[in-house]
């Protein structure tokens, strides 16, 4: 859908016409939050194997600055809100914090570290890895407040 609004959109506000379909084919690639192989098949105990980068660049440049949005401490405060909204939407009630803490980690596991290895340029890797190690930093540090929350209980 994006890419067809950009071909619809990008000539009534005097866009350069020959970058119009460059535009659309790197929005139109820009989905999902993984990029697997396509000979890649989830299967219990086989590593997540990433398709060859992007291309053109275009493509690769959006797909890995909107991932780094997604990678690091802020992923979970990108992300909470739609924990929230499947509260609402099931009438599940309330979430504890360890409970969002063990959403969130069951995320991690299943779509950011596929997410790390989706990267399309070494520079987007090297910033996806540092903003990973953040991130377990941050983990570490609320799963230890969450266990001294408990103790004290």
């Amino acid at each position: 859908r994006g890419a067809a609004f950009a071909r619809e959109f990008l000539p009534t506000i005097a866009f350069p016409s020959e970058k119009i379909e460059a535009v659309a084919e790197a929005i139109a690639q820009h989905e999902g939050l993984t990029r697997p192989a396509a000979d890649w098949r989830k299967r219990e105990g086989t590593p997540f194997c990433a398709a060859p980068p992007l291309q053109p660049i275009e493509a690769a440049l959006l797909w890995d600055a909107d991932k780094l949005s997604k990678i690091g401490p802020l992923a979970f405060l990108h992300f909470l809100p739609t924990y929230i909204m499947d509260l609402h939407r099931t009438g599940e009630g309330t979430l504890t914090t360890a409970e969002i803490i063990t959403r969130h980690e069951g995320w991690l596991e299943q779509i950011g570290r596929p997410m790390l290895a989706s990267f399309n340029t070494v520079a987007a890797q090297r910033k996806a890895m540092e903003l990973h190690a953040a991130y377990e930093v941050f983990w570490s540090a609320a799963r230890d407040a969450i266990s001294l929350g408990m103790a004290e209980e």
